[in-house]
């Protein structure tokens, strides 16, 4: 077997490890999956109290993977009161989960 061969054949092994890791990925339930650590999620009742805002300033923002949480960031300015203050409570409780003991 030449060089070649065996430097192609450990490339398809690494290239098929990798798809089954990714594919093992993301078959977990989206309850088990982390958010990214930038991305906070948003509780429930934060979506209520937001999702009002959500409906006129992230209007075809897909819900998931923080992307309407940024979209509320990115529109902070024009956010209602009742969302500011459920955006700093949820930012306050995610730094308290995350805080070292």
């Amino acid at each position: 077997m030449t060089a070649q061969t065996l430097c192609a054949r450990a490339g398809a092994a690494a290239l098929l490890l990798l798809a089954s890791a990714s594919v093992a990925a993301a078959q977990q339930p989206a309850s088990k999956q982390q958010p990214a650590k930038n991305e906070m999620m948003m509780s429930a009742s934060m979506k209520q109290a937001c999702a009002s805002d959500i409906k006129t300033l992230c209007k075809g923002v897909e819900a998931g993977g923080g992307r309407q949480m940024q979209c509320l960031k990115d529109n902070s300015a024009k956010v209602s009161p009742k969302c500011k203050e459920a955006m700093k409570t949820a930012k306050a409780s995610e730094g308290a989960k995350t805080a070292p003991k």
